[in-house]
């Protein structure tokens, strides 16, 4: 260690007297400045040298570093590490599912006609985009008596006069709604978002 601090001082030492000796020859004293920069530079690498060849591994620690090979003691806690990462995975992936499917209930809900809704979200897992929608199921259950924008009555009881067709048209309406909603919020496909009025 001792050596290597001479070492660093020897040449710490040559550099300076040769940084004096350029600055006697220069004839500008403007270009002093670069000349001083670079100089700096030669007692950094003069400094830093004799370190990094100290820190340098040896070949035989190279080799054994290339040597994966685990007895059963030090692959046990490396197996554990491995299953503890993935219980945290699933648990993170179902509160995301979670609070998603919560948003999409609040943006459901958003719907006037909506009564009360259920969402079931399907999200990747491993191998794919972690955590990408695949696909979201919405329930939406109307309200009784809820009119559309042409004034016709679409969630009526089923003992009323109005017909299966304009039930059906305005359950479709909302559906499509929801759809779009959903989709441009989430930038997802029309594909991956189903919906269900009332249960069908």
């Amino acid at each position: 260690m001792l050596a290597k601090i001479g070492e660093i001082a020897r040449q710490v030492a040559l550099i300076a007297l040769l940084a004096a000796f350029l600055e006697m020859l220069l004839p500008e004293k403007n270009i002093t400045r670069y000349v001083r920069l670079v100089l700096g530079l030669f007692v950094v690498v003069a400094i830093l040298t004799p370190l990094v060849e100290g820190l340098r591994i040896g070949p035989e620690l190279e080799l054994a570093a290339w040597d994966l090979r685990l007895d059963q003691v030090t692959a046990a806690p490396i197996q554990q590490g491995k299953e503890l990462a993935r219980t945290n995975e699933e648990a993170a992936l179902e509160i995301y599912r979670n609070r998603l499917a919560g948003q999409i209930r609040a943006l459901v809900a958003l719907v006037p006609e909506v009564k009360e809704e259920e969402v079931i979200v399907e999200v990747a897992g491993d191998g794919e985009r972690l955590g990408a929608i695949r696909r979201v199921v919405i329930t939406a259950f109307l309200a009784a008596g809820e009119k559309d924008k042409g004034g016709e009555d679409f969630a009526s009881s089923p003992g009323d006069d109005q017909t299966g067709e304009n039930k059906d048209a305005g359950a479709k309406v909302i559906q499509s709604r929801i759809i779009n909603m959903i989709t441009h919020f989430y930038g997802l496909e029309p594909g991956q978002v189903e919906v269900k009025i009332n249960g069908k």
